[in-house]
């Protein structure tokens, strides 16, 4: 079941990126992460953000 791919919120990505959530709603709509609309709720792919993260200079927060 791991091939299944994993979402997130854009606030959760916000939170964990420290930016703003209009900066993760803007890499949305610019294309730089993958989202989908399900219910009127958006969701990113877990595997966008890495992705963005490792074309970037943003560090990810520690969580905890």
């Amino acid at each position: 079941m791991s091939d299944l791919p994993t979402y997130t919120s854009p606030r959760a990505v916000a939170d964990r990126l420290g930016v703003n959530y209009r900066t993760v709603l803007r890499w949305i709509d610019s294309g730089q992460l993958k989202a989908c609309k399900i219910n009127m709720r958006v969701l990113i792919d877990e595997a966008s953000v890495a992705a963005l993260l490792e074309e970037s200079e943003l560090p990810a927060k520690a969580s905890g």
